[in-house]
């Protein structure tokens, strides 16, 4: 028998890894440690086998006496480690790693060829050896001071581990005599937890699919109601003239322009007046509109209700009054100022909107004109596309459409 506690690096010698849960508990010292390897597995498995120079100690991931490593032997018959007080024979089994929960310092050598019945008790005396000799259990091989692990994280781990494992020492149920049936019925539990789990995520699944479903069926409604599609769901020339638009609520531009209200308007009122679309900041300005544009924002206003209580009526999550007020004529007589040819200077001290929301505003005022543009175009209302061109020609221009502040 040759017992070593430091596992030397290099060797040619066979070692063979004894089994059994002796990490801590001494009650687990009854379980019959087994021999890994056959004549015929170290054939085709020889890349599986221990062939290293040392050994160390596995304990098995039993934890309590009754539990027992199985495992069949070639002509199919169950094999077990033999039982406190019974005469068993050493045999060759393979071991899952699952199975393996410790390693131990103690080094057990055995012969090159285990075939016989000779060696392989020679083998089980070793083992029996080791465990006279270590009756308290094998000692465990030591991270820091056996494997040099020096590693914080790793440490950090090994005092988290520690300190688990004294927790359940501690633990009164583990002096319970029906821990068994407890333990396994605590693994029940969790198991129908996760599937409680499992099912009330599908259920929440399928509830977001139904809400979605009745959304695209309001907003289906909604572009019926509006004269965009047709009752067979075709799509009509208000829908196409809603398709042009990006910029903004495509449903409230294409209600402006089939309205015809911006037909009597002027190019200055017209771009003005679409300020409003494209502007929605928090401003402490109170609002001085010029006479010129008060019928027109009313007339405006009358078609971003009629376009609200339409997503009302079908059922819609939307406030009319929060939706009408988020079109803020803020900007308006800015704007008109703008395309009437005064300076962007002059225009900053009509209010106290920031320089960059200005600027930003009108640039977006421009791409909006462009698409209302193209929308005029497609019903082939030839007057207000040239309205719309000759607003953005009055809006382009000067330091807003600067291609950079500093030409």
């Amino acid at each position: 028998l040759h017992l070593n506690k430091s596992a030397p690096s290099s060797s040619s010698s066979s070692f063979i890894s004894l089994l059994g849960s002796m990490a801590g508990d001494k009650s687990n010292s009854s379980s019959m440690s087994s021999i890994k390897n056959s004549k015929k597995r170290n054939r085709s498995n020889r890349g599986r086998e221990p062939s290293s120079s040392s050994s160390s100690h596995h304990s098995s991931s039993s934890s309590s006496s009754s539990s027992r490593i199985s495992s069949t032997s070639d002509d199919g018959k169950r094999i077990n480690p033999a039982r406190k007080g019974e005469k068993g024979e050493m045999l060759v089994v393979p071991l899952e790693l699952k199975c393996v929960t410790a390693m131990s310092a103690v080094r057990v050598y055995v012969p090159k060829d285990i075939r016989s019945v000779e060696n392989r008790e020679s083998v089980g005396k070793a083992i029996r050896e080791v465990r006279r000799r270590f009756p308290d259990g094998v000692p465990l091989l030591d991270p820091v001071e056996d494997l040099k692990i020096t590693d914080s994280a790793f440490l950090k781990l090994v005092r988290r581990l520690e300190s688990l494992e004294n927790r359940i020492r501690k633990h009164k149920a583990r002096k319970s005599k029906d821990l068994d049936v407890k333990y396994s019925m605590y693994e029940r539990y969790l198991a129908l937890e996760s599937k409680i789990k499992e099912a009330e995520s599908k259920v929440k699944e399928c509830m977001e699919d139904t809400k979605l479903k009745n959304t695209l069926k309001g907003m289906t409604r909604v572009l019926r109601r509006l004269g965009h599609t047709t009752e067979d769901n075709v799509v009509a020339l208000k829908g196409r003239v809603a398709c042009e638009i990006s910029s903004c609520n495509e449903l409230v531009v294409a209600e402006i322009i089939l309205s015809n209200m911006l037909n009597d308007l002027t190019v200055e009122q017209v771009v003005a007046l679409l300020s409003c679309l494209v502007f929605s900041d928090k401003s402490d300005d109170r609002v001085q509109l010029k006479e010129e544009l008060h019928k027109p924002l009313r007339q405006m206003q009358n078609c971003i209700k009629k376009v609200a209580q339409a997503m009302e009526d079908a059922r819609l999550p939307i406030d009319v009054d929060d939706f009408v007020d988020q079109f803020k004529p803020s900007m308006m007589d800015i704007v008109y100022a703008w395309v009437k040819g005064a300076k962007f200077v002059d225009i900053c001290k009509l209010t106290d909107i920031f320089e960059g929301t200005i600027i930003r505003c009108i640039r977006r005022l421009e791409e909006l004109m462009r698409q209302m543009s193209s929308a005029a175009k497609l019903i082939g209302n030839t007057e207000l596309e040239d309205k719309f061109q000759d607003g953005i020609a009055k809006l382009k221009r000067d330091i807003i459409f600067a291609a950079s502040l500093y030409l």
